[in-house]
C-alpha cells in the first residue's frame, strides 16, 4: 500500500471524504487485509483522542477578559482626569507632556536665527564690479513692479576707458 492510499484511509476516517472517492476507499477497506487494519488502527486512535480530551469550561462568558481590561482603561482615565482637572498647573503638565515637541521646535527656530540671515539678506541695489576691474554692473530694482534689471558691461574693452553712463532725469 502506498502513501497516497494510507492518506486516503485516514482522510475516510477523519470524514473528509465524501461521494464517489469515499465508495471508492471503502470498498479498497472491504477487499483488502492491509487497508482494513490501517483502517481500524486508525478508528481506535481516533476514538481514544476524542475520549481522552478534556473539555475547558470557563465560567465567564468568552468577552469577560475583554471587559476586565476595557473597565481597567476606563478607570485609568477616570484618575487621569481628574489629576488634570484638578487645576494643578495644566500647562506644566502639557509641557511636561510634550517636552520633545517644544524643544525640537526651538531648536529648529534658533538654527534659523542663527543661519537664515545668510541666506536671506536684504537685497541693497548698487553698483557691482569685479575683483579685477574689467566688468561692472548697474543694477535697478523696483520694489512696485517687482523687477530687478542687471546692466552689465565691459570697462574698458579696447584699452580705453568707457563713460559711465549718467542717470536719466525725470
Amino acid at each position: 500500500m502506498n502513501l497516497k492510499q494510507q492518506l486516503e484511509i485516514q482522510a475516510l476516517v477523519d470524514g473528509e471524504l465524501a461521494g464517489q472517492d469515499a465508495t471508492r476507499v471503502r470498498a479498497t477497506v472491504a477487499n483488502d487485509q492491509q487497508a482494513r487494519e490501517l483502517f481500524e488502527e486508525l478508528s481506535l486512535v481516533k476514538a481514544a483522542l476524542v475520549e481522552g480530551e478534556t473539555t475547558l469550561a470557563m465560567p465567564e462568558p468568552p468577552d469577560f477578559y475583554f471587559c476586565q481590561i476595557r473597565r481597567r482603561i476606563e478607570a485609568e482615565d477616570r484618575t487621569t482626569s481628574t489629576v488634570r482637572g484638578a487645576g494643578s498647573g495644566t500647562v506644566w503638565n502639557w509641557l511636561r507632556g510634550h517636552l520633545g515637541t517644544v524643544a525640537g521646535t526651538a531648536a529648529v527656530v534658533a538654527a534659523l536665527g542663527l543661519f537664515a540671515p545668510a541666506y536671506f539678506r536684504p537685497y541693497v541695489p548698487g553698483e557691482l564690479t569685479d575683483s579685477e576691474g574689467e566688468m561692472s554692473a548697474m543694477t535697478y530694482r523696483s520694489e512696485k513692479a517687482s523687477l530687478t534689471i542687471v546692466y552689465l558691461f565691459d570697462s574698458a574693452p579696447s584699452g580705453e576707458e568707457q563713460p559711465v553712463a549718467e542717470p536719466l532725469e525725470k
